[in-house]
């Protein structure tokens, strides 16, 4: 039982692990990633290798990510590629939404709890437990470069679409308060929207895209690409940053099955 659910757990985690990296190339292909011991806000993991900016300054550079310690996020997923792959390990629907969300550490020591429909993963202390929805976790140690905290820093999540977007690529809205923050309202021109889609594989669909950016902290706080098609939405990719630098953030190691 306890080799079954190991197994589970390292496809799933191997698939969240390398998410980033499967959106972007939806993205980038027409050129354009129960208690215990805690780890509290305060392994220091990078911020992300790709700056998220643009020639004109429009989004964030990595100093921009240099200063957040810990967070929560929210992605949602539609795609018939990624959530089905997805659905297919944690029992969900193929046609609906995938959520994936929970909280990372990035710092002082890096730790992140995670949730994927009902499959639960926590990891810290070089250490990773997954409870494949059963209620039951198994332990099992994180290989050298194995960890999906560096998959889901900030600088890796919004990199990954708008570390390639060029001056002009996006108009300014307006400031609106956007997940407890004022922020920045950026929104795709209709080509620049189609050109990050145009590798979801989705003929004949209208895109938008829209960023949001912190106005104090400079880093991007919301983005969202979303496809219609037939008066539907056929595809999106949602991140949403919340709790930034929030000392309630915390995560516990469970106890593992025995």
């Amino acid at each position: 039982m306890s080799q079954i659910l190991a197994r589970q757990g390292r496809s799933l985690l191997a698939l969240v692990a390398v998410l980033a990296i499967a959106v972007a190339a939806c993205g980038s292909s027409s050129g354009t990633a129960d208690p215990g011991s805690s780890s509290t806000a305060g392994a220091t993991a990078s911020p992300g290798a790709t700056a998220v900016r643009t020639s004109g300054g429009a989004f964030a550079g990595d100093e921009a990510f240099a200063n957040i310690d810990n967070y929560k996020f929210k992605m949602t997923i539609q795609s018939e590629t990624i959530a089905g792959s997805l659905a297919s390990l944690t029992g969900g629907s193929v046609d609906k939404p995938v959520v994936i969300e929970g909280t990372v550490i990035v710092k002082p020591e890096a730790a992140a709890a995670i949730n994927v429909g009902p499959v639960q993963i926590v990891e810290m202390d070089g250490q990773r437990w997954v409870n494949p929805g059963i209620g039951i976790f198994v332990a099992s140690p994180i290989a050298p470069g194995d960890s999906m905290i560096d998959s889901l820093t900030p600088g890796t999540l919004f990199g990954q679409f708008l570390g390639s977007v060029r001056e002009g690529d996006f108009d300014i809205v307006g400031t609106e308060e956007k997940n407890g923050v004022q922020a920045v309202h950026w929104k795709a021109n209709e080509a620049t929207a189609a050109r990050i889609g145009a590798g979801s594989g989705i003929e004949g669909a209208t895109w938008t895209s829209d960023a949001w950016v912190a106005t104090d902290a400079g880093y991007p706080v919301a983005f969202a690409l979303i496809g219609m098609k037939d008066g539907e939405v056929r595809y999106q990719i949602v991140f949403d940053l919340t709790n930034v630098n929030d000392p309630a953030n915390k995560v516990q190691a469970p106890r593992a099955a025995s």
